[in-house]
């Protein structure tokens, strides 16, 4: 039985979110100078709806980074242009606390399914999108969880494992 204290591995879409926050940043600019310059013409009708959505997308533009470390798994989401140095996690669960876990690629994204056990012995899944991260990331966080996952017994469960 492998030791389940011993991978640490970290991945993060930050560089991803941080340029795509660049350049929302970008298109606000653009877009509000086009609003000022314009006046009350008529083209604001088209350029105020592209407006809101550039500001729509900027506020909920989120980097992700995913850390398998200390006999803990943990997610923290956070806004690619936080000043911040420590950002509270997202959500942090034991390795034991994993059922069972699946990598679901489909042509524009990844999806981390993951079916989690609480204290309380309640069964729920959480579904975090790899949008931003590289195959090569998506890979070595699809190795760093075959490692630490220890399935569960499948007499006492219903549920089996997927991946």
């Amino acid at each position: 039985m492998p030791d389940i204290y011993s991978p640490i591995m970290k991945v993060s879409n930050l560089k991803f979110a941080k340029r795509q926050s660049y350049i929302l940043l970008f298109g606000l600019i653009i877009t509000s100078s086009a609003v000022v310059i314009c006046g009350w013409m008529i083209y604001n009708i088209f350029i105020i709806p592209l407006l809101l959505i550039f500001i729509y997308l900027f506020i909920v533009c989120k980097s992700t980074s995913i850390e398998l470390s200390g006999g803990c798994f943990t997610i923290r989401k956070s806004h690619p242009l936080t000043f911040n140095r420590f950002i509270t996690p997202y959500f942090e669960l034991p390795y034991s606390r994993l059922l069972e876990y699946k990598m679901d690629k489909s042509f524009s994204t990844s999806k981390l399914i993951l079916k989690v056990n609480s204290k309380r012995k309640n069964k729920f899944i959480l579904k975090i999108s790899l949008r931003g991260f590289t195959s090569v990331q998506i890979v070595k966080l699809e190795t760093s969880l075959a490692t630490v996952f220890i399935p569960p017994d499948n007499s006492n469960s219903t549920i089996q494992r997927v991946a």
